[in-house]
């Protein structure tokens, strides 16, 4: 069975259905709950995804590590360990866990 994304799309509110694939992608919905939500399979949500050319997020290993060090670039050791984990996140996007991780595995801690 075929879906009609494009209506799908229209009835959700959204101008198209790239536009409603990548607006729930990109409000942290994983696939599964996409998929839920639209009543297909995540498998379905994932191949609709590669063919309009939605590129997915990682899943961390080395990438995530230097996204960590690009996030705290500019920050001394005295001013992330003084940070308050809701300032951490809401200006640097990283959870006190991961910058301290960060700073132990680069023996700066």
């Amino acid at each position: 069975m075929r879906s009609n994304w494009g209506e799908i799309a229209r009835t959700m509110g959204y101008r198209s259905e790239r536009n409603m694939f990548r607006t729930e992608y990109s409000n942290h919905h994983s696939l599964n709950k996409i998929a839920e939500r639209l009543g297909v399979s995540r498998t379905t949500v994932e191949n609709k995804m590669k063919e309009l050319g939605i590129k997915r997020n990682g899943r961390g290993g080395p990438n995530h590590k230097g996204r960590i060090a690009k996030l705290l670039s500019g920050l001394s050791l005295k001013e992330i360990l003084e940070m308050s984990e809701t300032r951490m996140v809401r200006e640097r996007g990283v959870r006190m866990r991961q910058a301290i991780s960060y700073l132990k595995r680069n023996r700066m801690l």
